[in-house]
């Protein structure tokens, strides 16, 4: 199972697995074990793979039959997500181990970034939406949206987008200082009260400079 298989679906394993990101050995599954729920029940695409490591069984379920529990099934969908949601995280198996993907530093910033999904031709598609930032770095962005549907914000993953922000926008002057880019959003998760964090992947790096001046000008503040 590779990272095109787990988006969809959401399997269960009955003998021997284990699961690797970029060539580091994450953990075994036992018989039982449930994956793929990180992309299963939030908006985002696989980072890791799942290997046999001997001859293995593999049941799944997939989005499209997990939306009809809804009016089919409801007590049987929530008893799999409380399930689900009480096994230990990948990402927290990731942090215990140390395991560093990511390839560029990140860096918090605080400020307003406007956005607008791209048709194939690069051309615009419908109105521009605005987020908040929530961190940088040279090859990638993520901010936070607010929106009371889920399913809407599923069409996101995968998309290419036109993000623009000004660097300027705590200067009382009025003067702009642009920064626009092009990227792929990776990833939308839930954070809490209808906002989701919407992770994007730039398809030219940033200057360092640009990240660092941007640090410098939309760095959080410090609130007593």
């Amino acid at each position: 199972m590779g990272h095109a298989d787990s988006p969809g679906s959401l399997f269960y394993k009955s003998s021997n697995l284990f699961m690797d990101g970029k060539d580091n050995f994450i953990k075994s599954l036992a018989p039982g074990d449930i994956c793929g729920d990180d992309t299963f029940f939030d908006i985002t695409n696989c980072t890791y793979t799942v290997t046999a490591a001997s001859i293995s069984t593999v049941s799944f379920i997939e989005r499209d039959m997990f939306k009809i529990w809804d009016d089919d099934l409801p007590a049987l969908k929530g008893q799999l997500m409380a399930y689900c949601q009480s096994q230990v995280k990948i990402s927290d198996v990731i942090n215990a181990k140390k395991i560093e993907r990511r390839a560029y530093k990140r860096i918090r910033l605080e400020g307003k970034a406007d956005f607008q999904i791209l048709k194939a031709s690069g051309t615009p598609l419908g109105k521009v939406y605005r987020g908040f930032f929530y961190d940088i770095s040279v090859a990638g962005i993520s901010f936070t949206i607010k929106s009371s549907r889920k399913e809407t914000l599923r069409m996101l993953l995968g998309r290419r987008i036109h993000l623009q922000f000004d660097l300027n926008q705590e200067d009382e002057s009025g003067k702009e200082n642009l920064v626009k880019i092009t990227g792929s959003v990776i990833g939308v998760n839930y954070h809490y009260m209808n906002e989701f964090f919407v992770s994007v992947k730039l398809e030219n790096l940033l200057r360092e400079d640009t990240v660092m001046s941007a640090h410098r000008l939309l760095k959080p503040q410090v609130r007593n």
